[in-house]
């Protein structure tokens, strides 16, 4: 008998065990796990994706969690909510490589389901941006149509500055597409701005060939060391310093040597004219020392003659050519000349 109830007692023993390790099982963080409170905040939470309303769904999950720390499905539903959010971030940034790749896992999802609804739009928004960058990806390629970098002599089209700052001024445009067009511009710009050098350099060296071709066109029959139009520190140091230099006649007077005279304008130090004393320089075939009648014979009648009482004390026989005006000075009425002033109009 005795045997018999020690059995029983072991028996009681054993099932009182098997309970304890059952409840304990049932506890998670040092307290019973309630799941139909878990149940409860996942379906809330489903429901609340279905009004698509991302921050009460959170709650719900978070409580299930906080209630069951290993609950499968609202980790779940908590990953699908955090995946979504890095898509919606993605295209918000217009990162639509990494909302593509997002928006596929989320697809994958069993969960999907729960927030497709609120995916469409992002969706929809993420294809029309695709549209919108593929668009200018074209227009960026055109932009390398208005010139060729490889030509050293291409000139970039006009319109590449406008194009460039079109596409600079769009909100769509990413940084990777907008560094693309910075460097298109900068290397258009810098080109433009070589090749109009070198033409603005060919200018200027054209224009002073027919500067001086003008000028020694202008004194082709004047036969003075140098022609109209050289500076004065051109003459200077040829010379060295002048023995005269002051007003004469209207007009800056710069002399050498005491026989070559050059005229000066007065906005300028270019020369504009001459006077000449030196009887073997020659002035369109004529030369001082020559009467007016023997330098009528070669340059035709005078455009007039006269005493110049004013300034000079002398007779004067001017003639009036092309591009200057020439006057013949002598001491005597009909004698032989002095000197010659040589003027360009």
């Amino acid at each position: 008998m005795k045997k018999k109830l020690f059995l029983l007692v072991c028996l009681l023993v054993v099932s009182l065990m098997a309970a304890g390790c059952s409840s304990s099982e049932s506890k998670a963080g040092g307290r019973e796990v309630d799941s139909s409170v878990a149940k409860e905040a996942i379906d809330q939470g489903k429901l609340a994706l279905a009004d698509a309303d991302l921050e009460k769904a959170k709650s719900n999950f978070k409580l299930a969690l906080l209630e069951d720390a290993k609950n499968a499905e609202a980790k779940q539903c908590m990953g699908l909510i955090e995946k979504y959010e890095k898509f919606v971030a993605a295209v918000d940034e217009k990162d639509t490589d990494t909302a593509a790749n997002t928006l596929e896992q989320l697809k994958a999802d069993d969960k999907f389901a729960l927030i497709e609804g609120m995916a469409k739009e992002p969706e929809e928004k993420l294809n029309g941006l695709v549209a919108e960058l593929k668009e200018l990806d074209a227009k960026i390629a055109a932009l390398g149509e208005l010139y060729n970098p490889e030509d050293e002599n291409s000139m970039p089209d006009e319109l590449y500055l406008v194009k460039s700052e079109e596409l600079l001024a769009n909100p769509l445009l990413t940084p990777k597409q907008k560094k693309t067009v910075e460097n298109f511009k900068n290397a258009a710009t810098d080109r433009a701005n070589k090749l109009l050098a070198i033409e603005e350099e060919k200018m200027r060296a054209a224009e002073e060939e027919q500067a001086e071709a003008a000028a020694s066109e202008a004194t082709a029959g004047v036969d003075m060391p140098f022609p109209i139009g050289t500076s004065l520190k051109e003459l200077i140091g040829s010379y060295g310093d002048p023995t005269y230099d002051d007003y004469f006649m209207g007009a800056r007077l710069v002399v050498f040597n005491n026989e070559d005279g050059y005229y000066f304008g007065d906005a300028t130090e270019t020369v504009t004219g001459f006077m000449i004393a030196n009887p073997n320089i020659g002035v369109f075939g004529t030369h001082v020392g020559m009467t007016p009648a023997e330098i009528s014979g070669i340059l035709g009648e005078p455009s007039g003659s006269y005493l110049d009482e004013s300034e000079t004390q002398s007779f004067v026989v001017d003639y009036y050519m092309e591009n200057y005006k020439i006057f013949f000075f002598s001491d005597e009425e009909g004698g032989p000349t002095t000197s010659v002033n040589v003027i360009s109009n």
